[in-house]
């Protein structure tokens, strides 16, 4: 995912800009150099999603389709986003200590 990609979805969550980078505690020259990334990095996807309040899956617009029907594909992505919540809390806890 481009850094355009993952702007144009953290805007869905909160459309300013403005508030992105204050919620990040960044300066606005930060955020826009993250957004013409072409690859920015998981550590900044989780910060933007823990400042979003969205979860990480969400913001990166994971799906998973697998099964064979909808209580199975239900299943399936909650175990995925699960997952990947349990990843950016170990992430953070890495950070932080």
């Amino acid at each position: 995912m481009t850094g355009a990609e993952l702007k144009q979805r953290a805007l869905a969550f909160c459309n300013n800009q403005a508030e992105i980078a204050r919620r990040l505690g960044i300066p606005p020259q930060n955020l826009e150099s993250n957004w013409r990334s072409k690859e920015p990095s998981l550590l900044f996807a989780i910060r933007l999603s823990d400042a979003l309040e969205v979860p990480l899956y969400k913001l990166l617009g994971i799906t998973y389709r697998e099964g064979k029907n909808v209580q199975d594909n239900t299943l399936l992505i909650k175990h995925k986003a699960d997952q990947v919540e349990v990843l950016a809390k170990e992430i953070k806890g890495l950070l932080k200590g």
